[in-house]
């Protein structure tokens, strides 16, 4: 999951630098960063990491 959270921050970087070298134009900056799927994958990872937590 490493990869995951690295690659949200990279994504949110861009975005806040360009935002930063586009400030006093027209032109607007936007990120969407949705969060995880719920996949087996995920249910899984969190099942391993939690393996007290009750099932959702």
């Amino acid at each position: 999951m490493a990869h995951y959270g690295a690659t949200k921050t990279m994504q949110l970087s861009i975005a806040r630098s360009l935002a930063e070298l586009t400030k006093g134009t027209e032109v607007t900056v936007k990120s969407v960063l949705p969060g995880p799927t719920r996949t087996e994958n995920i249910k899984n990872f969190v099942r391993y990491i939690f393996p007290d937590l009750p099932p959702a």
